[in-house]
């Protein structure tokens, strides 16, 4: 049998993409002042794309985690985004020194976009791997969604009051790449990691990722 996820690790994950998401937005707003100006219409659409963003994303995975087996879907999500978020500020600068102020739009939609929808999808993969009982869907999915707000603002707490003031925007976005990385690289190899034996033993890690998993 597949090992699945225990309590600790689908909080993780959910929380950690969730706030992911909001260090994105944030960090697309200051790339965009010096093309576009810092503006109510800028912030506008910067928040427009992004709930637009999770949207698609928390549909589209929804809809995947019904058809495949999220536990083959959690590591490239967060690998392919991690490419994304690290690529962001080069893109934008790249196509903002056109001068173009649509193509500069796209290029920061794209970026906004791509690793949104994809750490948008992680929460409900990750609720699909959580429900063992439809009695129970009420108090995962409440929970999830509890836990994905509360990384959504630590998120945009961190991101507004600490990063932008003291690291570069490419230093923020390459370092959050290179975390979603490994987050991507302990999904995969504790998703793929088979389970121990009765009787056997296990690292402590492997127990907290273990813990009241269900394996399916």
């Amino acid at each position: 049998m597949r090992p699945g996820l225990g309590h600790v690790a689908a909080a993780a994950l959910v929380f950690f993409a969730s706030a992911a998401v909001l260090v994105v937005e944030l960090v697309a707003l200051r790339l965009l002042a010096p093309y576009l100006g810092l503006t109510l219409e800028t912030n506008t659409l910067v928040i427009g794309i992004a709930l637009a963003a999770i949207a698609l994303g928390s549909w589209a995975g929804g809809r995947a985690a019904d058809r495949i087996d999220p536990r083959d879907a959690l590591a490239p999500l967060l690998g392919v985004s991690a490419i994304a978020a690290a690529a962001m500020p080069f893109v934008v600068r790249a196509v903002g020194m056109i001068g173009d102020a649509g193509l500069t739009l796209l290029a920061a939609a794209a970026t906004i976009m791509i690793p949104g929808a994809l750490l948008s999808a992680v929460t409900p993969m990750v609720t699909k791997l959580s429900l063992t009982s439809l009695s129970a869907t009420g108090s995962v999915v409440g929970k999830l969604s509890g836990i994905g707000t509360a990384g959504s603002i630590v998120g945009t707490v961190i991101t507004g009051f600490i990063l932008i003031s003291a690291v570069p925007v490419t230093g923020i976005m390459i370092g959050l790449g290179v975390a979603l990385l490994a987050a991507a690289a302990i999904v995969l190899a504790g998703l793929r990691r088979p389970q121990s034996p009765p009787g056997g033993r296990a690292s402590g890690a492997w127990r907290c990722w273990r813990r009241s998993a269900p394996a399916r």
